[in-house]
């Protein structure tokens, strides 16, 4: 266990243009490409969100309120660009303008299937856990978007940012800085619209590092690996 959280704090230290494409990258409630979730029990293995009415939810409702009060036209607009979920809505142009779907195809076929993957995974947890949306709870709290009703722990948004931070990182570390700022917006983004508490947000990081660690060590992702990469670093203009 000592072994599993230094792992997950080395992962998690570091510091949208919507095209058919790109709407082609949305998770799809298809099969398994890297992960099962007999291969992953969360339940187990993160812990369990807040108690309605505890110290943590109302300090997190508290921290919503506050960003809520200080939010901006031009941030709100960020975050609503950032409601896409797939990995090109995650960087947003944040690696250049070689990373679009048409000109990376394979390397947007993985990131299509961890998608898939992580929406999975996460939505049989969050339906056991079945926490509420934070503008059921309070009712000062006013989304930016329609609100809805599904579970809200652990955030799928942040947990795909983040993941999508830690499979790209590996055949672009020179961008490791990039891609974590970029997965660090994408899941601000759900405490700006006040779709997420805070602690959804913050387990989510170990939940993608829980993800990526599985999907990296599948053989059949080991075996695209090469070619993904390649065609990625070729199409950013890095050397191989």
């Amino acid at each position: 266990m000592k072994i599993l959280s230094i792992i997950l704090a080395a992962i998690i230290a570091a510091p949208l243009v919507a095209t058919a494409q790109v709407q082609d990258m949305l998770p799809t409630k298809g099969e398994a490409s890297f992960v099962r979730k007999s291969d992953l029990d969360l339940l187990n293995l993160l812990p369990p969100p807040p108690k309605p009415g505890s110290a943590r939810e109302k300090a997190d409702l508290a921290e919503l309120r506050r960003l809520q009060d200080a939010r901006t036209p031009e941030r709100v607009k960020i975050a609503e660009e950032d409601a896409p979920e797939n990995a090109f809505a995650v960087l947003r142009g944040d690696l250049g303008a070689g990373f679009t779907a048409d000109k990376v195809p394979k390397t947007a076929k993985l990131l299509q299937a961890v998608v898939t993957d992580e929406g999975l995974i996460l939505d049989s947890v969050k339906d056991l856990w079945g926490r509420r949306r934070p503008y059921w709870i309070d009712a000062g709290i006013n989304p930016c978007f329609e609100k809805r009703t599904t579970p809200s722990y652990p955030s799928n948004h942040a947990t795909l940012g983040y993941l999508t931070a830690m499979v790209l990182s590996s055949m672009l570390p020179e961008k490791r800085a990039t891609l974590f700022s970029s997965a660090a917006r994408y899941a601000e983004s759900r405490l700006i619209c006040g779709v997420h508490y805070p602690s959804d947000v913050e387990v989510s990081k170990t939940t993608a590092a829980l993800l990526a660690l599985k999907i990296q060590s599948n053989p059949a992702y080991q075996r695209e690996l090469p070619a993904v990469r390649a065609e990625l670093r070729s199409a950013l203009g890095l050397a191989p």
